[in-house]
């Protein structure tokens, strides 16, 4: 995959980068902002949109109620087109950003991060890997900021460090997952799969670092999935899973997938985009059962695509990015 490949070779150069989302940060946008929708279901009597005032303290606890906050109240001719608590209708909350024409903007809650990939939220945090591009093994980190934004931006609380290039983040009850693709010295064939315990991070559980540049990762029940990208032409990738949040019972479920990026779950199965770093057509959509081994025979081919990256699910239908292609 044209992506993954020029990736690696940056880090395998040691070229140093700070990527970031919005102008070198990672950004909060409400889903209005992104669709110019607003709820109808939506009413007077609804809450304040999910305002969570939790927050993380220094040392990476949470602090607050982290609640839905009070009932709204929107007194009556209220403008909805740019009230920043009532966006678009009463109780949907902005976060800090603005309300523009009935929708609300971009929010940069962490700014300077070092190649932040992987993203997640829960009801209170937004939880994101920095992979440490410029080629140091050691600088890699999970990091962490309150969904209305960091008191700084450009210190968020640091929640797992070090961490060899993480690449996915997934947050399920109370603990947060990653994947770490492994260091440069060795080839990124030393991966591993983390968890901890929230709010504090400080129980943790690893998988053997053997795992050749893991990538994707989800949580369905008590289970947690994960694809592995492989070595060389990335021929030899893979999906795994392992017990939640113990990491348990590692299990390769899925062999010589064509470098494996995002994976996302529902109650049918575990679904994953492949792609062919060679120039090849060997590229689509997969799924495998959530229990069991699909070995290579039994991969379900969902669609052909052209070097899907992210893919995401709603109900019975798939979604997915084209990178080659600039297409949804």
């Amino acid at each position: 995959m044209v992506i993954r490949a020029k990736l690696k070779e940056l880090r395998s150069l040691g070229i140093m980068a700070r990527f970031a989302i919005a102008a070198f940060a990672i950004s909060l946008v409400a889903c209005s902002a992104i669709l110019g929708l607003t709820d109808p279901s939506l009413d007077n009597t609804i809450g304040d949109g999910g305002q969570s005032d939790g927050a993380l303290n220094g040392d990476g606890q949470v602090s607050g109620d982290g609640g839905g906050g009070d009932a709204a109240s929107c007194p009556a001719g209220d403008d909805f087109t740019t009230d920043k608590r009532n966006c678009g209708v009463c109780g949907h909350d902005c976060l800090g950003g603005l309300c523009v024409a009935s929708k609300c903007q971009a929010v940069i809650i962490a700014s300077n991060q070092d190649s932040p990939f992987g993203i997640a939220v829960d009801s209170v945090n937004v939880y994101w890997a920095n992979y440490s591009l410029g080629g140091d093994d050691d600088a890699g980190t999970i990091a962490a900021c309150p969904i209305g934004g960091c008191t700084n931006p450009n210190a968020p609380t640091i929640m797992v460090a070090p961490v060899h290039h993480p690449e996915g983040v997934a947050a399920a009850g109370t603990h947060l997952y990653w994947t770490a693709s492994g260091t440069n010295a060795a080839g990124y064939v030393d991966g591993n799969v983390g968890s901890c315990t929230l709010p504090s991070c400080t129980q943790q559980a690893i998988t053997p670092k053997t795992l050749q540049s893991p990538a994707g990762i989800a949580v369905q029940d008590a289970t947690l999935y994960f694809s592995t990208e492989g070595t060389g032409d990335n021929t030899n990738g893979g999906i795994w899973r392992a017990g939640a949040p113990a990491l348990d019972a590692l299990t390769q479920i899925a062999f010589n997938q064509n470098d494996p990026t995002s994976v996302a779950t529902n109650t049918l199965g575990v679904y994953w985009g492949y792609s062919d770093d060679n120039g090849g057509t060997v590229s689509g959509i997969a799924r495998c059962p959530l229990t069991g081994a699909c070995g290579d025979a039994g991969v379900v081919q969902l669609a052909s695509a052209d070097e899907p990256f992210g893919i995401s699910l709603n109900g019975e239908n798939v979604f997915w990015t084209e990178f080659t292609d600039s297409t949804i």
